[in-house]
């Protein structure tokens, strides 16, 4: 891995259900230095298809700052300690 690809940022996106399960994960990744920063962004609107009809729920949004070295592992520890059965975790 070249210099400049360690030192580039990415940011990844997950929303919660609620305060405590965003704030629950996001301090788990940053005792796990895995993230640099979490913003939490609280009532967002989600509109989406689930299971053939389309839902409006009110959610949390968190934007997790991390490495490019990192984000597989931010992605990885979202999925699998997620409240969601079908969490997103999508990276810029």
């Amino acid at each position: 891995m070249t210099q400049a690809m360690e030192n580039e940022f990415r940011i990844v996106f997950s929303t919660f259900p609620n305060m405590e399960a965003a704030k629950t994960l996001a301090n788990q990744l940053l005792a796990k230095k895995w993230v640099a920063c979490v913003n939490i962004l609280p009532k967002l609107t989600s509109i989406y298809r689930w299971k053939g009809e389309i839902v409006e729920e009110q959610e949390i949004l968190c934007i997790f700052k991390t490495s490019s070295m990192r984000v597989g592992d931010v992605i990885s520890y979202i999925g699998e300690h997620h409240p969601y059965d079908c969490p997103e975790a999508i990276s810029f």
